[in-house]
This record gives C-alpha cells, structure tokens and sequence, in this order.
C-alpha cells in the first residue's frame, strides 16, 4: 500500500517541473529596476496592459521594484502574471501572482505548471522568493511539508524525500506530537518535522524499539538505573479525538472512504448516506465466523485506528483508550438521558469522540436542549473478549431541567441559526502557560468559514466576545480565568455553529 502511495504521489505532482525551459526573454536579465531610484512610471496601452517606461523607452526582460512589490517585466514589457518559473540563476523557481507580484514568504495556490498545464498545488515560496523543495515550513508553529517537487503534502501517509515515512491531514499539517497510531493502528513515535522514528531512541527514562521500515513500536525497556512509575509509551495518555472514528482494513466497508486520514471517516460516509438521522455501524462475527460490518455484511479485516479488532481484550481495549468516562451516570448510579440501553451495558465500554448540539431535542422553550454523541463502543463476552465494535452517533435527550441547560441570550447568533454544538476535548490550562485553542480541527470548520470567539465562567453561562479575535485560532496566558471558550463558525450559507472548549484551570 506505501508503495502504491509513493507512486501515486510522484506522478501527481512531479510533472510540475516537466523539464528546465527558462523563458527566452529571462536569459539575458541585464539589471534590476527601482522606480524610487530611476524614476519611470507605468503607462497603459490601447489593450489596457501596462508597460513601465522611463522617458521614451519601455523597459524589457528586467525585475521592478515599485516600492512594495517586485515584478518581472517580459519581453513585450507587460508585467508576467500568474506564472511560475526559474529565477535568472536557472536553478531555483519562482512565482508571480495574479496581479504580477512576485511571492514572498507566502504560500501561493498554483494553477499551471511551468509548461503551462493545469495543476491544483499549495507551493511555499520563501524570503528569497525561492519555492520551498523537499523542505519543513512551520504554520501556527506546525510543521507542513514541501516535497521534492515543491507541492505541499496533504491526505494521508507518504514518503519525504530522503525515504522517511509522515503523515499529513487535508490541510498538510503534519503529524508531530510524539506517540500516537498510523494508518494500520499500529503504535508509531512521530518526530517534530513529522518524520517517523525508526530504530532505537530514548527520552531518558526507557529505550523505545522501532520497527526499521513502517516504526511500529516494538518493545521498550528501562534506561539503567533510572527508576519511573510512568508507563512506557503509555497510549491512554493519548486523548480521544475526532480521527478515531477511522476504521483501517481490508474490507469492502473502507474501500468506500477514499480518504482514511480524513478527520471524520466514518462519521462523515455514514452521515452522508443517513443525513441527520441516527446511525450505527457495528463489526460483529455473522452466523459463519466471518468478520463483517452492518452497512456490507461482506467479510474482511477490520481493526480501529489504535489497533482494536473483534477478539481483542478489555485490557486491550484499556491500554488503547484508556479507561471509558461514565459521564452518563449521576452519583447514585442512575442512568440519565441515553436513549440506547446498550451503552450504559456493563459489558461495553463507550468512548466518546465529539458532542454536539441534537435538531431533534431541543424542547419547546428551546432553553433544555437535548444532545447527540458521536463516538465508538467496545461490547465484550463473559471472558472480557471484543465481540462487536460500534460507530455510532445517538442522542442524550434532556428531561432534567437542570442538566446541560443553555442560556440563549447572545444577540450576535439567535438560537434558531444553530445547527450544531461541537463540544472539544478539556484543555489543560496551567496557570502563567500560553494555552492555544483551534477551532480549525472542528469538523466544522470547512473554507470560507468565519470565525469569532467568545468567553465565559462556565457552560450554563452568558457568553462575553472578545473583540477583535476573529481567526480560527485564539491564546491566551492562563490564569484562572473563565471555565469555557467558544469559537462561532460561521459557514457561507448563514449558518452558525459553536465549538466549545473547555479549560481544565
């Protein structure tokens, strides 16, 4: 499969460069222009293109610098515009934009290769204006990778240059933040560059062996006379997030999800095939021992994004996910709100992955609203041994006044724009520590998106905005400050939708 990856990435982005054809009239630049400095304007023809001229002569095959932008003039003096192509060392390429600025320090969508096909990249062109290859840039502090030939890698695993493996979402961020599970749920370290350790390293306290080609975590022992009471690789410090509703394997259920690094994998085939309605996938054994899914019935291997599969252990289970929060139950024991029996069942585990507000159970003051929960549940036999593995999304309706009540008095997004509520994992908030929170990972942050954030001193609370924080992501110095952030995203159409992000302070 990494091979097949490899390949496809190479033919569909290496033809960006067909072959080193510098623009004839970029051979012979002589010097480059200042308009402070030599003085010259430009000037429009009959057809509207502009020509820089200085007294009578138009100036040909040289850069201008008007002050703020550098532009390329070309061999009929127009400026070149939305073009790629090689800088007069014939060696590094550059870009000019739709509006013949030469691209710095910037990202820039390309349209067309050099050879004039059509294309469809995300290049990075650095403070020289050289495009970024087989390089690292860091956006929001994240790295995202340019390979060899210059394209931004996004959707999935693939190979960096120099034969390392990495992994990169639908917007190129890399994965970078140590421990966590590749394409097969397979335990895997990823480096800060976003480069999968293989081999031996350590952090001081135990010796983590790799796998030499996909690093896959093979064992770990204890660095000599260091003593620890952590647990090596420990993936229950690994929180649930939203990629966990992927499921890997060869069946004919995943054939179907064309891209399994997508942030919502099955959650988003499922949704588009059922819409709003409740849905659930499970895993099971059929009456003939075969693994199969609910949607297929067709045979196959399937296993969860960390590794999970039908006949795996509840410790298994646990050493994955951690243990479940049994956030459906009060202190005397007493179910609230779950409308399926099952996931209250002391033979499963429930693990939820994303909250978010339910169309179907908000009550007629719309003030007691009922939620849904997207997650994955684990139902084991008498020997504590998986026999199903369910996907799904239910509702938790409200019928205690008191629980989950929102207060619904923010004039800047009326109740009924509301579609959904995406409620985040809790952030750890040490006081004095720079916290930053992102809505871009919502599911609901789509392009074109808007954003605003808002704070306040708990759930059940009036939401305060905060002037001016109007990009997908929002920091701030913790210091004991309000319980709860929201970010409103609001989508082309009209339609709003909150993201809330607890702080744990």
């Amino acid at each position: 499969m990494k091979q097949k990856l490899l390949m496809l990435i190479l033919l569909s982005t290496c033809f960006l460069f067909p072959q080193k054809a510098l623009a004839a009239e970029q051979q012979d630049v002589a010097r480059h222009y200042d308009i402070i400095k030599d003085g010259g304007t430009f000037v429009a023809d009959a057809n509207g293109n502009y020509h820089y001229v200085i007294g009578d002569a138009t100036i040909k095959n040289a850069f201008l610098f008007d002050g703020t932008y550098t532009y390329y003039l070309q061999n009929d003096g127009t400026p070149m515009k939305d073009r790629l192509t090689y800088h007069p060392d014939g060696e590094h390429v550059i870009y000019f934009d739709s509006d013949g600025h030469e691209v710095f320090d910037h990202t820039a969508h390309i349209t067309k290769s050099i050879s004039g096909e059509k294309v469809d990249d995300d290049c990075y062109f650095g403070t020289y204006g050289f495009m970024f290859q087989d390089q690292i840039a860091f956006e929001y502090g994240l790295p995202k990778y340019y390979n060899a030939c210059g394209v931004l890698q996004k959707n999935g695993e693939f190979y960096f240059a120099d034969g390392n493996l990495g992994v990169a979402d639908e917007e190129g961020f890399l994965q970078s933040d140590g421990f966590g599970y590749d394409a097969f749920g397979q335990k895997v370290f990823y480096h800060w560059n976003g480069k999968i350790a293989r081999g031996l390293f350590t952090d001081g306290e135990y010796y983590y062996q790799m796998d030499e080609k996909d690093g896959h975590l093979l064992g770990t022992f204890p660095v000599e006379n260091v003593v620890s009471d952590s647990i090596p690789a420990d993936s229950a410090k690994i929180g649930p997030q939203t990629y966990d509703m992927r499921l890997v394997g060869e069946n004919a259920f995943t054939g179907q999800i064309s891209n399994w690094y997508s942030s919502q994998g099955v959650a988003s085939y499922m949704t588009e095939k059922y819409g709003d309605q409740y849905w659930q996938l499970d895993i099971y054994k059929d009456a003939a021992g075969n693994v199969v899914d609910s949607e297929t019935k067709l045979p196959g291997k399937y296993a969860t994004i960390r590794g999970i599969t039908i006949g795996s252990t509840r410790e298994q289970v646990y050493a994955a996910y951690g243990r479940p929060e049994k956030f459906g139950y009060t202190e005397n024991g007493t179910v609230i709100g779950y409308n399926d029996e099952n996931i209250t069942n002391h033979n499963s585990d429930w693990y939820m992955v994303s909250c978010c507000i339910s169309p179907y159970a908000v009550d007629w003051l719309e003030q007691a609203v009922g939620y849904e929960y997207s997650g994955i549940r684990f139902t084991y036999d008498e020997n504590d041994v998986v026999v199903k593995i369910s996907y799904m999304k239910v509702p938790m309706n409200n019928t205690l006044g008191e629980y989950w009540y929102w207060i619904i008095n923010d004039p800047d997004h009326p109740f009924d724009h509301v579609s959904y509520r995406d409620v985040q994992p809790e952030t750890p908030a040490p006081a004095g520590h720079m916290v930053t929170l992102d809505a871009s990972q919502s599911v609901y942050a789509i392009p074109g998106s808007t954003y605003q954030w808002y704070a306040a001193g708990g759930f059940a609370g009036t939401f305060d905005k905060l002037e001016g924080e109007t990009t997908s992501q929002y920091q701030f110095v913790a210091a004991g400050g309000p319980l709860v952030y929201k970010c409103l995203i609001t989508h082309l159409d009209g339609k709003h939708y909150d993201v809330m992000f607890p702080v744990n302070r």
